[in-house]
């Protein structure tokens, strides 16, 4: 077998625990069953970290998946919900705030819905899968949050 790059024990940490939350902390269970451990240390800070990147990042894409629903719902119309909606990307994106990836105008978006309403319902559709992966890394990062420590 060919020689294998060494990970540094912080990355490998970080990582594997956001792959643990991601698995509802099966990770853990299946490196055990395996024989293995990788040299993962649970209670470092690195992995605890991790723990938390995890829960953070679903949280974050729960939120905003949540407050597009809303804002697009009480909008005054589909203008204001694309307005609302370009924003939120916006504010979303933090250090990218300025890309205008995905930023659409209303012109744009009445040629691709046809109607005003249309543009409406659809600012406040977020990427289902996207949001699975979300609710999947909330709920694994609260069950996993817990250093596997003894």
């Amino acid at each position: 077998m060919a020689d294998l790059p060494i990970i540094p024990g912080p990355i490998l940490d970080f990582t594997t625990a956001i792959a643990d939350s991601a698995s509802f902390g099966l990770g853990p269970l299946a490196r055990q069953a395996m024989g293995i451990d990788g040299g993962v240390n649970r209670c470092s800070k690195a992995y605890l970290a991790g723990e938390w990147a995890s829960f953070g990042l679903g949280a974050g894409r729960m939120v905003y998946a949540g407050i597009a629903k809303v804002g697009a719902a009480i909008a005054m119309n589909g203008a204001a919900a694309m307005t609302f909606r370009n924003g939120l990307k916006r504010v979303m994106r933090g250090p990218l705030a300025g890309s205008n990836y995905r930023i659409k105008t209303y012109e744009d978006l009445l040629n691709k819905y046809g109607t005003d309403e249309a543009i409406q319902a659809a600012a406040g559709r977020t990427n289902q899968t996207v949001n699975a992966v979300g609710a999947n890394l909330t709920g694994g990062g609260s069950v996993n949050i817990t250093c596997g420590c003894p």
